[in-house]
C-alpha cells in the first residue's frame, strides 16, 4: 500500500518562499540603507543558507559560469589604478555579491524549477505599476504626495511632468526593470502559463508604468518585447512585419539618443535677399533681379549631461586605458569634471550612464571586455521554445533588452540582470 506524500516541511516552504519575495521586491529601494544596499540585501544570506545548504549534487561548469567568474576576475586589475583602494574594495564586495546572486538563483531554478519565479515576476511588477499609477493620479487631481512611488520633474520638450518611480531610486531605474519583466509577461502569454485575462492585465500596467516613467529605457522595452513576439509572428506577413519592427526601433534608437547628446533650446530662422552673389553660369536657376534669395537658420542647443559624462569616461579611459581609474572610482572624475565647469550640479558625482564606456573608465580593457564577453555569450544561449522553458525565453530577451539600454546606463550592478542570467544558465 504507497502512503501519501509528507506535507513540506517548515523548511522547505521558506526555502520556496523566500526567493519569490527577493524577486518580487528586487526593484524597490525602500528604506534606503548604507551602501546602496536594499532590504532584500540584508535576506539575501539567510535565503542563501537554506537554498545552498540542501541543494544536491555536485556543480558542473558552463559556459555562462566561466563567463561570469572571468568578468569577476576582470575587475582586479582596476585595484592598482584606484585612488581609493578602500572605496573600490567595497564595490568589487558588491559586484562579488551579484556573482552570489546568480550563482542561488541557478541552484533555486535547479531544485524548484522557474514557475513560481515567472509567475511572481509577472504579478509584482503588475501591482508595483498599479499602486504606483493610482498614486501619480492621487498626486495630479489632489495634490496628494506620491512618496517613493513617483513625482514631478522638469524634461526638455515636454516641460513639467509627472514621472513613475515605482518605489525605485529613480524612474530609469523602474523603467530597466520593466524592460526586464516584460519578456516574463510576453512568454506567459505565448506558453500560456498564465490564464489570459492575468497577463493582459499584467502587460497593460505595464505598458502604463513604462509610458509615465518617461525615460529612454523605452528602446530596450520595446526591443524586449519585439524580441518575445518575433518568432511567433503570422507566418505570411512575418518577413514584413520584422522589417517594419526594425526599422521602427532603429529610428526610436538615433532618435532618443540624439536627444540625450544635445537639447534643442530655440531655432529662429530670416528669409532675405542676398545681392552679392552673382548670376549663375548656367541657365536652370531662374535669374530675376541680381543676387539670390536667403534663408539663415540659427539653432540654439545645449549638450546633454549623458553626454558630457561619456566624454569624461572616455577621457579617464584614456588616461589610464590598462586599470582604469578604479572600480567604483568614477564620480571623482565626475567631481573633476564638474571643478573645470564641465558638468553643473546634479551630476557632478554621477556614474557614466553607460556600461561599456563605465567599465572603460573604472576598470580598463580588462574590465569592459570581461563585460562584453559575459553579455555577449548570455545572449548567445539558444533555449528551446518549448512552453516548460519559457522562463528561459524569457530571459534572453530581457537581457537583450537590458544590453540595448546599456548604452545610457550601467546594467551591470541591477541585480535582475543576474537573476536573468540565472535563467540561462541551463538553456
Amino acid at each position: 500500500m504507497m502512503r501519501p506524500p509528507s506535507a513540506p516541511s517548515w523548511q522547505d516552504r521558506v526555502t520556496a518562499a523566500l526567493p519569490l519575495v527577493y524577486l518580487a521586491l528586487i526593484s524597490v529601494a525602500w528604506p534606503p540603507l548604507a551602501l546602496n544596499a536594499r532590504l532584500i540585501d540584508l535576506m539575501f544570506p539567510v535565503m542563501a543558507v537554506f537554498i545552498l545548504v540542501p541543494s544536491p549534487g555536485r556543480w558542473e561548469w558552463r559556459p555562462l559560469d566561466y563567463c561570469v567568474a572571468a568578468y569577476l576576475l576582470s575587475l582586479a586589475p582596476s585595484l592598482w589604478g584606484t585612488d581609493d583602494v578602500r572605496s573600490s574594495i567595497v564595490e568589487l564586495v558588491k559586484r562579488l555579491y551579484l556573482g552570489c546572486v546568480y550563482v542561488v538563483f541557478v541552484l533555486y531554478f535547479r531544485t524548484t524549477g522557474w514557475s513560481a519565479a515567472g509567475k511572481t515576476l509577472l504579478r509584482a511588477p503588475a501591482a508595483i505599476c498599479g499602486v504606483g499609477l493610482a498614486a501619480v493620479g492621487f498626486h495630479a487631481v489632489w495634490g496628494v504626495d506620491a512618496g517613493i512611488l513617483g513625482g514631478a520633474s522638469t524634461l526638455p520638450y515636454l516641460g513639467r511632468v509627472l514621472r513613475l518611480t515605482g518605489g525605485s531610486e529613480s524612474p530609469a531605474m523602474f523603467a530597466n526593470y520593466l524592460t526586464f519583466v516584460l519578456p516574463f509577461i510576453g512568454a506567459a502569454a505565448v506558453f500560456d502559463a498564465v490564464r489570459r485575462m492575468e497577463w493582459i492585465v499584467a502587460a497593460a500596467l505595464v505598458g502604463a508604468g513604462i509610458v509615465f516613467s518617461l525615460t529612454h529605457a523605452i528602446v530596450g522595452f520595446v526591443v524586449a518585447g519585439i524580441a518575445i513576439a518575433w518568432p511567433f509572428l503570422p507566418r505570411p506577413r512575418a518577413t514584413a512585419i520584422r522589417g517594419v519592427a526594425v526599422a521602427g526601433v532603429l529610428m526610436l534608437f538615433v532618435l532618443i539618443n540624439a536627444m540625450l547628446i544635445v537639447t534643442i533650446r530655440g531655432v529662429e530662422w530670416r528669409h532675405d535677399f542676398d545681392d552679392s552673389v552673382p548670376p549663375p553660369e548656367y541657365a536652370y536657376a531662374f535669374l530675376g533681379d541680381e543676387g539670390a534669395k536667403r534663408l539663415t537658420v540659427q539653432v540654439s542647443y545645449n549638450f546633454m549631461s549623458y553626454y558630457v559624462l561619456k566624454r569624461a569616461a572616455w577621457d579617464a579611459f584614456l588616461e589610464r586605458p590598462w586599470t582604469g581609474v578604479g572600480l567604483g572610482r568614477f564620480p571623482a572624475v565626475a567631481e573633476r569634471a564638474y571643478a573645470d565647469g564641465l558638468l553643473h550640479e546634479p551630476y557632478r558625482t554621477a556614474d557614466p550612464h553607460s556600461t561599456l564606456l563605465g567599465a572603460l573608465a573604472e576598470t580598463g580593457i580588462a574590465g569592459a571586455l570581461g563585460t562584453a564577453f559575459l553579455l555577449v555569450v548570455a545572449l548567445l544561449q539558444a533555449p528551446a521554445r518549448r512552453p516548460e522553458r519559457w522562463f528561459v525565453v524569457a530571459s534572453r530577451a530581457a537581457v537583450l533588452g537590458l544590453v540595448v539600454n546599456s548604452v545610457n546606463v550601467d546594467i551591470m550592478n541591477f541585480r535582475f540582470l543576474w537573476v536573468a542570467f540565472a535563467g540561462l544558465r541551463d538553456a
